[in-house]
């Protein structure tokens, strides 16, 4: 049987090889290393090997980013990537990664709520089948600056305690620069969980990395009459110097009907 994934890896395989045959940096990945690479990841997956398929996943992606990710010609790789650790962590039991990593795939690639994932067992079925959830900032309307999202009657607001900025993971990224707008549930406890992406000004790799240092953010929590409550909440993250507001470059967005 073909795989989910099948089709758009071998376009994003077929479309980078001769570029990078021709200005490979030392040591990096082959594409055919790559191709080899993610086969083990995808009959990880179909066996249910989820440790191993999450391992694999790690170090695959890791090089990825840390030697293509300046290029983009790995972009809908590293998204596939993405998509296949939330598989493998569902599967192992971590409800909280697989979570936010299903969000990052979904804000990237809609198309996976439609995708025939059976293949890869149970743990797919129950991520797709629970969806995301829908967006609470109306279409159309744009982010000003990090506040919370809707008409909140009686909240007090949360306070950030703790934001890193995107960690660049090579020299070979350090001059990119972008601009990206999260709409997130900021929760009672502080921290940040349902990241959706509403805007981007950058690359898909580097949209990776922002999703990674939001997930980093802390709050002391917004407040109901003193009692902690989660409420939905805007963030921009960016670098290089580029602000935010407009993009050319907005994702579809998820399905508004698709879980809570």
């Amino acid at each position: 049987m073909r795989h989910p994934f099948s089709s758009l890896g071998s376009r994003v395989f077929a479309l980078s090889t001769v570029f990078l045959l021709l200005a490979l940096p030392a040591l990096a990945l082959t594409p055919e290393q790559w191709k080899e690479q993610y086969e083990q990841v995808e009959h990880h997956l179909r066996a249910g090997d989820w440790q191993a398929a999450d391992a694999a996943i790690g170090k695959l992606y890791k090089a990825t980013i840390e030697q293509h990710g300046d290029t983009g010609r790995f972009d809908g790789g590293l998204v596939q990537l993405t998509a296949m650790r939330a598989i493998a962590e569902q599967g192992l039991g971590r409800a909280a990664d697989a979570s936010w990593h299903w969000y990052e795939a979904v804000s990237l690639m809609p198309d996976l709520l439609r995708m025939d994932l059976s293949p890869y067992g149970e743990p797919a079925q129950a991520l797709q089948s629970r969806g995301v959830r829908g967006r609470e900032l109306p279409a159309g309307e744009q982010y000003r600056k990090d506040e919370p999202v809707g008409d909140l009657p009686g909240i007090k607001p949360p306070k950030r305690s703790k934001g890193p900025g995107i960690r660049m993971p090579s020299l070979r990224m350090k001059d990119m620069g972008g601009f990206y707008v999260f709409e997130v549930i900021v929760e009672a406890d502080g921290t940040v969980t349902q990241p959706l992406l509403l805007r981007r000004k950058g690359s898909v790799a580097l949209g990776l990395l922002a999703f990674d240092a939001v997930r980093n953010w802390r709050f002391k929590p917004a407040t109901r009459d003193g009692a902690p409550v989660a409420v939905p909440y805007l963030i921009g993250i960016g670098t290089g110097g580029i602000g935010g507001g407009d993009s050319d470059d907005e994702p579809e967005a998820p399905p508004s009907d698709q879980g809570t």
